[in-house]
């Protein structure tokens, strides 16, 4: 597991406590780009579901890195979904589209979110938009279904 994440930006894994971790490890280590460390680890660990305390961490380190950047709330926002309200998420999700309102990322989340609570006026602007940016993707797809099915 990542043992440090903060202000030194230096990292020690326990590469023989999780060997998922050699990837990260790899990423990691001695890379030159802190902020993009943290991306390449979100992109890692994300979709497999691991070390999802250690992505917050890197998430939480992106925004204070790179306070303008869409990239750090938006996945900070994709990390904490299942951990905060709808309207707690509300503030990553909309900073990240004011830095970035092409970024497909929190678009998708912000639809999400709208339709979990049936804000579907929200929902069907955030889609459309969406739909525009990227009209095959299947998380866009499924939204549009849900939408369509409430």
């Amino acid at each position: 597991m990542c043992q440090e994440i903060g202000d030194s930006e230096k990292f020690v894994f326990d590469r023989a406590g999780d060997p998922n971790l050699n990837s990260a490890a790899d990423v990691m280590i001695g890379e030159p780009d802190p902020f993009s460390s943290y991306v390449a680890l979100y992109d890692e660990f994300f979709p497999r579901g691991l070390h999802e305390d250690t992505l917050v961490a890197a998430a939480n380190r992106m925004t204070e890195l790179e306070p303008n950047s869409p990239e750090g709330y938006a996945i900070r926002a994709s990390l904490m979904s299942n951990r905060l309200t709808p309207a707690e998420l509300l503030s990553d999700l909309n900073r990240a589209i004011e830095l970035d309102d092409n970024y497909l990322l929190p678009q998708n989340l912000l639809a999400a979110v709208y339709i979990e609570t049936e804000k579907f006026h929200e929902a069907i602007a955030m889609l459309k938009k969406a739909i525009e940016l990227a009209p095959n993707d299947p998380d866009i797809l499924e939204y549009k279904t849900k939408l369509e099915n409430s």
